[in-house]
């Protein structure tokens, strides 16, 4: 009888029949039946970010890639270029989309300007730089893990300590790539700084001195 009960209740089920309990889909099995609860959530209420980006996920990992695209594309258009929240969400959503389906340089397009977007969000710009070292994309990772390293750890980023320490530490690997072993030490110590236990970062820093 309460709608609004009712809706996050619709909500927590196409989220549990998507996603389990963690973040991956679940398959395109599952997504599909999630759509259906979806679409009784959205008729309750049609105009609410939350449901329609879901939406486009299940639609994405149900195999209906084209019309997740397609709905994103029309929520893009309505924010009208304008920086927000809630489109870097959107941007997010269709990063999604494109790398289950292996179209690692569209990803990495649509989480980048996730990030353009969300600038203090620390879990998109450890994503971000993580797919630019994956991709070999030098200028992107050093962008999106330096700003990782400027985020504070006070809840609002969502950055942890040991967050930082892998920012640093990815920074130190890519200075190593580039030759510069006096900036990859800095980084390092950096790293190890924010996080002692992190075996990488000494490894790395041991095979340097």
């Amino acid at each position: 009888p309460d709608e609004g009960a009712l809706y996050e209740g619709l909500l927590e089920a196409a989220r549990l029949l998507l996603y389990g309990t963690g973040e991956a889909s679940l398959g395109p099995a599952m997504a599909e039946r999630s759509i259906g609860i979806l679409e009784q959530a959205e008729a309750l209420r049609p105009d609410d970010p939350d449901v329609a980006l879901l939406a486009c996920d299940a639609l994405g990992a149900s195999g209906r890639v084209d019309d997740a695209r397609a709905r994103l594309t029309k929520i893009v258009a309505a924010h009208r270029g304008k920086r927000s929240k809630e489109l870097g969400q959107t941007y997010y959503t269709l990063y999604r989309v494109e790398a289950r389906e292996g179209n690692l340089s569209e990803a990495m397009t649509a989480l980048s300007r996730a990030f353009d977007n969300q600038p203090q969000n620390g879990g998109i710009a450890l994503e971000l730089g993580q797919l630019a070292v994956d991709l070999d994309d030098q200028d992107v990772a050093q962008r999106a893990f330096r700003a990782v390293t400027l985020m504070k750890v006070d809840g609002s980023s969502g950055v942890t300590a040991q967050d930082r320490a892998v920012a640093y530490f990815q920074l130190g690997s890519l200075a190593v790539r580039q030759g510069d072993a006096r900036r990859a030490k800095l980084m390092l110590d950096k790293s190890l700084a924010e996080d002692p236990t992190l075996a990488e970062a000494r490894d790395l820093l041991g095979r340097l001195t």
